[in-house]
């Protein structure tokens, strides 16, 4: 058995991997988190909002904007489901980047007991070569 670890590199590789796609799940949420308030305090300003139309023609313009505002906040709540489904779509990459790190690790480990017993048995097999050697010898005093 080898003294290193084979898939070292790429277990490196794995966890490289998984520190980058955290950082960009961690961004993705941001930014949702970041949409979500903007939409929250533009929905507030509306709403506290008083619209008083002293002519048609500012009656025409009052829902003209409101029409407009409508389109908008359409728009915004399409972004926050696409904003939204990049979170959940960055949280899957991860979870299979930190699923991978993980079988690498435990590869790892299963090779580093290996090695260990590897060595236990060595050194045991020093230790019984030892001991029959010293029984056989015939200078050895009996006391």
């Amino acid at each position: 058995m080898t003294r290193r670890f084979t898939l070292a590199g790429l277990l490196r590789l794995r966890k490289v991997q998984e520190e980058q796609a955290k950082a960009e799940l961690l961004l993705a949420r941001e930014r949702a988190r970041r949409h979500l308030r903007e939409e929250n305090r533009l929905r507030e300003a509306l709403a506290g909002a008083r619209d008083s139309a002293a002519s048609v023609d500012s009656l025409r313009a009052i829902a003209a904007a409101r029409a407009s505002t409508t389109r908008m906040l359409g728009e915004l709540d399409a972004l926050g489901v696409v904003l939204e489904n990049d979170v959940q779509a960055r949280a899957a990459v991860q979870a299979r980047a930190r699923r991978d790190a993980l079988a690498l690790e435990r590869l790892e480990a299963r090779h580093a007991e290996a090695l260990a017993a590897q060595e236990l048995r060595a050194e045991q097999h020093l230790i019984d070569e030892a001991a029959v050697r010293g029984f056989l010898d015939p200078s050895r005093k009996e006391a």
